[in-house]
């Protein structure tokens, strides 16, 4: 049940609202400018959720563009390594023929 308020916040923000807004006319005999206020609350929170659920996109969106960065920059570290080892083998080769001829 969690999960699905979690899916669709603004089921829960509508049927809060909803609620509100009953209670406010029969228990409180609530006018217009009482639901005039209201619905200014309720703008307020249905753009607050627009606003975190394009939040969300936008981290998704980066999360799956980082990841070909990430392979990119692990491929030419690879490659720097191993023109590195190359390097060092032609060193050591040396080392060696030096140390043979004295």
């Amino acid at each position: 049940m969690l999960k699905y308020f979690s899916e669709h916040p603004f089921v829960v923000a509508n049927g809060a609202f909803a609620l509100v807004a009953l209670f406010g006319r029969r228990l409180l005999e609530w006018g217009a400018p009482d639901y005039a206020f209201l619905l200014m609350l309720y703008l307020v929170v249905v753009i607050g959720i627009r606003l975190d659920d394009i939040h969300q996109q936008m981290a998704a969106a980066k999360a799956v563009r980082a990841e070909p960065q990430i392979l990119e920059k692990l491929a030419r570290t690879q490659a720097s390594l191993e023109a590195l080892s190359l390097k060092i083998e032609v060193l050591d080769e040396r080392l060696k023929s030096l140390k043979k001829q004295e």
